[in-house]
C-alpha cells in the first residue's frame, strides 16, 4: 500500500461451501498497526465484504493487520489480511482472464490470464486448494516466466479445484514490489442426465421424432460460486450427433453434427443413410449428446435409445 493510497479490501468471493443459499455476514476489524491507518485496535471497519478507506496517518515501512470474519447462522471462517506500507511508486498490477466470465474456467479449453503491470516486468506463481506450490510448467506456458500472459493449459488442471494465479512486478526506480493475485475455480462438467426420443422407428427425413434430456447436474461447488452471478449455470447448451448402426448395434459410421440448442425438448428430423454404407433394408441410428454450461465445461457422451429406420 502506498501511503497516498485508498487502501480497498474485497472478500465477496467468500461462499459457504455447504450451501448456495445461505446469506453470509461480514465483520472487519484492524487488530495491530491500526494507528498507521488512523483506526482504533479493535475497531470493526465494516460489515460488507467490501471495506474502503482513506488513510490519514500512514507510516512508510508499518505493516497493519486486519482480520475478516464470514459466517453464516451456525458456523465462520476467518482470514487475516496484512498492509505493508511503503513509501514510493509501488507498481500497478492487473490480472484478468480472458473471455471467461467470474473467474471460472474450462479444464477442457485453454485460458489466457492476462497481467498488467505498470513498471513492465512480470513473475507468476500458481497454488492451489490442492498444492500450496504449483510449478508453472504443470498448468501453464508462458512465453517467458516474465510474461504478461499466462496460457493456462487445457486437461493440466483439475476439476474443481481452485487455483490461485499471483503476479508480482518490481519498480526500476525504488525497487518496490507489488503483487495481485485472484482464485481461479477450474468448473465441473454437467453430469447425471439422460436422453429419451420418441417414436422408436420411423422414416429417415419424414417421421418427426421428439426428444426429452433431463437430469442434468450442475457440480455444487459451481453453485456456490454462481449464486449471486449474472450467468445461470443450470442453463445448458446439448449437442447432438448420430451415428449409423446395423440392427445388431454395429456402428457403422462415426459421430456426426446434428446441431445444437438450449431447449432440453425439442423435435428432429433424422439423416437418412446412402445405401451403399448401410444396405437396402433398414438400419439403425442412435443419439449422442453432450451438455455445456456458460463456462466451457462439457459432459461426456449420452446416448439415446437406438431407432430403427426403413428405407
Amino acid at each position: 500500500v502506498d501511503v497516498a493510497s485508498v487502501v480497498k479490501m474485497d472478500a465477496s468471493l467468500s461462499y459457504d461451501p455447504s450451501s448456495s443459499t445461505n446469506s453470509l455476514t461480514f465483520v472487519w476489524t484492524c487488530e495491530s498497526g491500526c494507528a498507521s491507518a488512523n483506526v482504533a485496535v479493535g475497531a470493526r471497519l465494516s460489515t460488507g465484504p467490501i471495506v474502503q478507506f482513506q488513510p490519514r496517518a500512514l507510516t512508510a515501512g508499518s505493516i497493519i493487520r486486519f482480520r475478516i470474519v464470514v459466517s453464516n447462522s451456525a458456523k465462520s471462517g476467518s482470514q487475516v489480511v496484512y498492509l505493508s506500507v511503503v513509501d514510493g511508486d509501488v507498481p500497478t498490477i492487473l490480472i484478468q482472464p480472458v473471455g471467461t466470465p467470474n473467474n471460472i474456467i474450462s479444464a477442457s479449453r485453454d485460458t489466457t490470464i492476462r497481467g498488467y503491470s505498470s513498471s513492465g516486468n512480470y513473475r507468476w506463481t500458481i497454488s492451489s486448494t490442492i498444492d500450496s506450490q504449483v510449478a508453472i510448467a504443470n498448468v501453464a506456458r508462458p512465453r517467458t516466466l516474465t510474461s504478461a500472459e499466462l496460457l493456462i493449459l487445457a486437461g493440466k488442471r483439475e476439476e474443481g479445484v481452485s487455483y490461485t494465479l499471483a503476479l508480482e512486478s518490481v519498480a526500476s526506480s525504488s525497487a518496490l514490489v507489488g503483487r495481485a493475485s485472484i482464485s481461479i475455480l477450474v468448473g465441473v462438467p454437467p453430469s447425471g442426465g439422460d436422453v429419451d426420443i420418441t417414436p422408436s422407428s420411423g422414416l429417415p427425413m419424414s417421421t418427426l421424432f421428439g426428444i426429452v434430456t433431463s437430469g442434468w447436474v450442475t457440480h455444487m461447488d459451481m453453485k456456490k460460486r454462481l449464486s449471486t452471478a449474472q450467468f445461470n449455470p443450470d442453463v445448458l447448451t446439448f449437442t447432438l450427433y448420430h451415428v449409423f448402426s446395423d440392427l445388431s448395434g454395429t456402428p457403422i459410421t462415426s459421430p456426426r453434427l446434428l446441431g445444437s440448442t438450449t431447449s432440453a425438448s425439442f423435435n428432429i428430423l433424422l439423416p437418412a443413410c446412402l445405401p451403399a454404407i448401410c444396405g437396402s433394408g433398414s438400419y439403425a441410428s442412435k443419439i449422442l449428446m453432450t451438455a455445456t454450461d456458460a463456462y466451457g465445461s462439457t459432459s461426456a457422451d449420452v446416448p439415446s435409445p437406438t431407432i430403427i429406420l426403413s428405407p
